[in-house]
């Protein structure tokens, strides 16, 4: 993976978490407003900021990314959902509404439908990969390799009669119930889906698909409680061993006769 690419991966976490704007308050970062002179329209913003041995180079008006990492310089075009969290910080931190605040406080409210827009769109591709999925499972008539490997993906989270299926995709957060047995998909948006598998396979084998769950969480689990005990009857000091201690017994007790 070139640099580019790695630094947008980390953008992409940092708006997924809602932690954009840490960029822009870095001591070292440098950050522009781009205006058309004429109209005040805002254009987008340009920041420069450093990621360890690298200088980003960030401008939301063209949606272009620029490292330079030591000297080696790679290019990229920013994805839209970092180009939005990072404008609309531009406009909600930094203080542009005096130019025009009713202008700007419309601008803030289009980019957050906007991001909302993205994120929802994201959450009905992971929506679809996971009916997809299960059709898959179903195809493959339960296939236990191809089962196991989907659920590693998930941390399964215990309840007193049964348990969840959790893991995130981005900002969209994929939950399997055993209780109710539906899965929903959702984001912090306006995402949300709720199915059962007989909802996308009308045959699904639930039982053969639930016993492989199990039995690979149980296994798991017992894999990590015994390699915690292990760990317990492992001794943290080193054992120095005194000569005396490994003396000829016999020939201690002639010595003594001869003492």
């Amino acid at each position: 993976m070139d640099k580019a690419n790695s630094v947008k991966n980390k953008l992409i976490k940092l708006c997924n978490e809602d932690k954009i704007q840490t960029l822009f308050f870095d001591e070292e970062s440098d950050t522009l407003i781009i205006l058309d002179l004429e109209t005040i329209e805002y254009k987008g913003v340009y920041i420069k900021y450093r990621d360890n041995e690298s200088i980003i180079e960030i401008n939301t008006a063209t949606n272009s990314l620029k490292v330079n990492n030591n000297g080696k310089i790679s290019r990229g075009k920013i994805d839209p959902i970092i180009s939005k969290n990072l404008d609309r910080v531009a406009v909600e931190k930094f203080n542009v509404k005096k130019l025009d605040e009713d202008y700007f406080t419309d601008l803030k409210e289009t980019i957050d439908d906007e991001i909302s827009e993205i994120h929802d769109d994201k959450s009905r591709e992971v929506y679809q990969t996971v009916r997809e999925t299960l059709k898959e499972v179903h195809d493959k008539n339960y296939d236990k390799d191809f089962i196991i490997g989907q659920m590693k993906k998930f941390n399964i989270i215990e309840k007193k009669d049964h348990f969840n299926l959790e893991r995130y995709v981005g900002a969209t957060k994929v939950k399997y119930n055993s209780a109710k047995n539906k899965i929903t998909v959702r984001n912090d948006y306006n995402f949300k889906e709720k199915f059962e598998f007989k909802d996308v396979v009308s045959d699904f084998n639930t039982g053969a698909f639930l016993e492989i769950v199990k039995n690979y969480y149980h296994k798991r689990a017992y894999d990590k409680r015994r390699l915690s005990l292990d760990d317990a009857f492992i001794d943290p000091y080193p054992v120095f061993t005194h000569t005396a201690a490994l003396g000829d017994k016999d020939k201690g007790v002639k010595e003594e006769e001869n003492n």
